[in-house]
């Protein structure tokens, strides 16, 4: 009776032993999952301020190529008006 106790006690010996490594490789891979999820948490804020600044580019050459047009338009406007035609001059085909 005393072996089969000692046996049971291995067999118990041997479970426990057995369940604290996998509750070991559990916690390890818990850090592991945290590690990828902080990662993939970093690289979706990377590509966010990515986006924002390319969004930001963007519109910061759209109004750039605005404000050309219009002050090339606002010249271009000037200069025509500066030269004064006389009524004797022949007008273009717009401004008649």
């Amino acid at each position: 009776m005393f072996a089969t106790w000692a046996t049971m006690f291995a067999t118990w010996a041997t479970m426990f032993a057995t369940e604290v490594a996998l509750l070991a490789t559990i916690t390890a891979f818990t850090a592991l999952l945290a590690t990828v999820t902080t990662f993939a948490t970093l690289l979706a804020t990377i590509t966010a301020f990515t986006t924002v600044f390319i969004a930001t580019a963007v519109l910061v050459v759209a109004v750039f190529a605005v404000l050309v047009f219009v002050v090339v338009a606002f010249c271009v406007r000037s200069n025509r008006h500066s030269n004064t035609q006389s009524s004797k001059q022949k007008k273009s085909f717009f401004h008649r």
